[in-house]
């Protein structure tokens, strides 16, 4: 009996040796998801180093497929799948074998494949290849560029060091679409967090305000959602006019001498600590 739904989230597969489907294999009209997870460093001696599926459907949410080695393709390989869905992932590094036909991500007889909100990038020697398939990539960062709505073909500027975080310059922050984006990201942190929604697996979390000193005042500063800040000041902090605290941030005021002032705003869902 085919199974109808597999579930295989926030898993980490890696170090796997195998002919197909390294780090997963899907087949027999399977339907699987997969949210929240990184598949990495797996090798297959045939098809699909991080992920093969064939005639199956898939769904991938918020997941890292990153540098792994297949024949056909390094990353991900699919055949006859009836349906991929592949939204807010980073895919990078993977690497092909066989430069004739091989690519990060290999499409064969797949109607309907959807890409979106996606990091395609740095993965040898193509992002994409397809046969007698029908795709559609829509706002994601693809090395060597992709027809489509939104799409952009720029350097994501990755922390770095297998690090995929982004970092503040990169084109891929606020450039995604809320079309079919998840409400969090591969941390849990909320999407978005910016005035727009980020391309790949990690939100861009913004930096914490200047907020220590000797005698501080805060006035016209909204932190960030999902970002935990400190404010340390050695004699005293004022919290003033325009400081919004929004949902999901963890800020810590600390001083001798603590004062609130009217227009200080702290949303449902934020956590404020006042430590004298």
């Amino acid at each position: 009996m085919s199974p109808e739904f597999d579930f295989i989230t926030e898993n980490k597969a890696e170090h796997f040796n195998a002919g197909l489907g390294a780090g997963i294999f899907c087949d027999n009209s399977s339907s699987v998801t997969i949210d929240k997870s990184q598949i990495t460093d797996n090798i297959a001696n045939s098809d699909g180093g991080g992920v093969a599926c064939w005639s199956a459907s898939l769904n991938i949410t918020n997941s890292i497929i990153c540098n792994n080695t297949g024949r056909l393709a390094g990353g991900l390989d699919f055949s006859s799948a009836s349906s991929v869905n592949i939204t807010n992932c980073t895919i990078s590094g993977n690497t092909c074998t066989y430069s004739d036909y091989g690519a990060e991500i290999a499409f064969l007889w797949c109607p309907s494949v959807m890409i979106n909100n996606c990091i395609l990038w740095g993965n040898c020697p193509n992002e994409i290849k397809s046969y007698e398939s029908i795709l559609m990539v829509t706002y994601s960062d693809v090395g060597g560029g992709h027809s489509g709505t939104g799409n952009i073909n720029s350097d994501p500027l990755f922390v770095g060091g297998r690090n995929y975080h982004l970092t503040a310059s990169s084109p891929c922050i606020d450039t995604g679409t809320s079309s079919g984006a998840p409400n969090t990201d591969i941390d849990g942190n909320p999407r978005p967090l910016g005035s727009g929604y980020d391309m790949g697996a990690y939100e861009f979390i913004p930096p914490c305000p200047n907020c220590s000193g000797d005698e501080v005042t805060i006035t016209g500063k909204t932190f960030p959602p999902g970002g935990t800040c400190e404010c340390i000041g050695t004699i005293s902090i004022t919290i003033g006019t325009g400081v919004n605290i929004p949902s999901g941030a963890n800020v810590t005021f600390k001083a001798p001498k603590i004062n609130v002032e009217p227009g200080f705003h702290a949303e449902n869902g934020s956590i404020v600590k006042m430590q004298q």
